[in-house]
């Protein structure tokens, strides 16, 4: 799933709504923290997922949610403190890799 666009942006905004209505809720704390997962927002993820924690004590998932994000977390703190290692696509890096890829066609073209 592209992380960018219309229906992305509108549904982080329709999550963010239900979430100010009712930031108790474990099922729109659930959806948020799955979003800002992707999204790789890891610090908001977990609070969230921390919301769903407290709602539901004898849940499962928000536990291995947390601790999957706080891996992620690391790994993604790690590669950016690594000269030798590339960066990770970002949301967005997509257009700019597919015009470069234009670029290169054109190249071999000429």
């Amino acid at each position: 799933m592209e992380l960018v666009g219309p229906i992305f942006r509108l549904r982080a905004f329709l999550l963010k709504c239900a979430l100010e209505a009712n930031p108790k809720d474990p099922d729109v704390n659930r959806l948020c923290g799955i979003a800002l997962g992707k999204r790789g927002q890891f610090d908001q993820a977990i609070a969230c997922w921390h919301r769903v924690e407290q709602a539901k004590p004898d849940d499962e998932e928000p536990k291995r949610a947390i601790a999957s994000l706080a891996v992620e977390k690391t790994i993604v703190k790690f590669d950016e403190n690594d000269p030798n290692k590339k960066k990770r696509p970002q949301p967005g890096d997509s257009a700019q890799s597919s015009s470069s890829n234009k670029l290169n066609c054109r190249q071999k073209i000429s």
